[in-house]
């Protein structure tokens, strides 16, 4: 019988989440996982015997021990857990909330994010025909495995900066008649619109919705094989297998190319707020993470000053 409270009072918590803060099917699937971790382990006991501090305090030496997951993976688990309990607060489920009173300092190490190399992002655009079907045999090689809209992906991606699941939501009537601007919607179904440019991609763009000939400005900008929307899972398999096609490891993903066109607009110089509103970040502080100077360009940027000759020594 406890198994099956912890069950219920979970599925409530998630169509409450699901009307109240209109979360994304990516966000509700993260939810859900987090929820079935924490009911696989607790549900021996009832929903008010567990949310006292010393279980979640054992609950968190559980996941870091005995499941050995990562600081960052422990973090969101915790971050559900909260939101549920406050949830199980208001509906008078459990007493009060036990996290108010708790000490919890996760340091999750903070990870730059990892941009795709100057010689990468020309050897992928050397390897990106313009028509699959057709051109340089290398080219033509790359067409039997990357199709015209997949292409067109991740122009737009490098162009963008848009998220992969926000690509696959793109539709017809969502791009500008001439293509410079796209309606995006994010995170939180949060609406904005990124603009393209480039007129080469512009063009691209109008030309390939030519090519769709559809009428329905609900249909999808990008296709999978059977003509159906290319859902974000068969864009990451097809970019594993360009990677592995041209020898580019750690593989090229879509998040790479986000953070690849983010860090190209800040080394060119563009005001961060205009690249947290083109990558639609909620707070500034993300944004700041793509102010780092790799490696190359420091050791460039020292090598060209030469700072210590030119004072003298």
């Amino acid at each position: 019988m406890t198994n099956q409270e912890w069950s219920t009072r979970a599925d409530c918590y998630l169509k409450f989440c699901r009307n109240s803060k209109n979360l994304s099917d990516l966000s509700m699937s993260a939810y859900r996982q987090d929820l079935d971790e924490l009911i696989r382990y607790a549900n021996s006991c009832s929903i008010r015997e567990f949310f006292c501090p010393d279980s979640i305090y054992v609950y968190i030496e559980y996941l870091r021990e005995s499941r050995n997951l990562k600081p960052s993976t422990i973090r969101r688990r915790l971050a559900c857990v909260r939101t549920f309990a406050r949830w199980l607060e208001k509906e008078e489920l459990i007493s009060e909330s036990p996290f108010p009173r708790m000490d919890l300092k996760l340091r999750v190490p903070k990870q730059l994010p990892r941009a795709l190399g100057r010689d990468q992002i020309t050897r992928i655009a050397r390897h990106i025909p313009d028509n699959p079907s057709s051109g340089t045999p290398a080219t033509r090689h790359l067409g039997s495995l990357v199709d015209r809209t997949t292409a067109l992906s991740i122009k737009l991606m490098l162009a963008t900066g848009i998220r992969v699941s926000e690509l696959s939501r793109i539709n017809v009537g969502d791009v500008s008649a001439d293509a410079k601007s796209i309606r995006i919607f994010g995170k939180g179904s949060r609406e904005r619109t990124v603009f393209v440019g480039s007129k080469t991609l512009a063009d691209d763009i109008r030309r390939h919705i030519a090519e769709l000939d559809c009428g329905d400005h609900n249909a999808p900008l990008v296709l999978n094989n059977r003509g159906g929307r290319l859902s974000p899972q068969t864009l990451r398999l097809r970019l594993r297998r360009l990677s592995s096609d041209l020898g580019i490891s750690p593989h090229v993903t879509p998040h790479r190319f986000r953070h690849t066109a983010a860090t190209t607009l800040i080394e060119e110089g563009v005001d961060i707020r205009f690249v947290q509103r083109l990558l639609g970040h909620s707070s500034i502080a993300t944004t700041e993470l793509y102010t780092h100077v790799n490696d190359r360009s420091l050791r460039t940027a020292i090598e060209t000053a030469n700072a210590m000759e030119k004072i003298g020594f």
